[in-house]
């Protein structure tokens, strides 16, 4: 979600949701809800796909897309942390 181009918002509420899906205590969740920046969740739940939080970010982008592309049309989604450069990918 590129948050810095304002051509996206940050959904709290859906994030603070998909924690709370994902097993995370009502406590992240309400941190995660007052949040107004998507980069400040790395602080609260660490960066990386063996997260549940980042895996079901990766799952739920794929799927919604994966509808939207042509038959054979590879789909590649990255989750880029900047503060390291680190970045976790799920291809298909």
């Amino acid at each position: 979600l590129d948050t810095h181009s304002k051509l996206n918002t940050f959904n709290s509420t859906y994030a603070a949701e998909l924690a709370r899906s994902c097993g995370y205590n009502d406590d992240t969740a309400a941190l995660i809800e007052n949040m107004t920046l998507a980069n400040a969740v790395t602080d609260l739940i660490p960066f990386g796909i063996d997260e549940p939080f980042y895996d079901e970010i990766i799952k739920r982008c794929h799927s919604n897309l994966i509808g939207t592309l042509k038959e054979g049309t590879d789909l590649h989604l990255y989750l880029i942390n900047p503060a390291d450069n680190k970045f976790e990918t799920l291809n298909s």
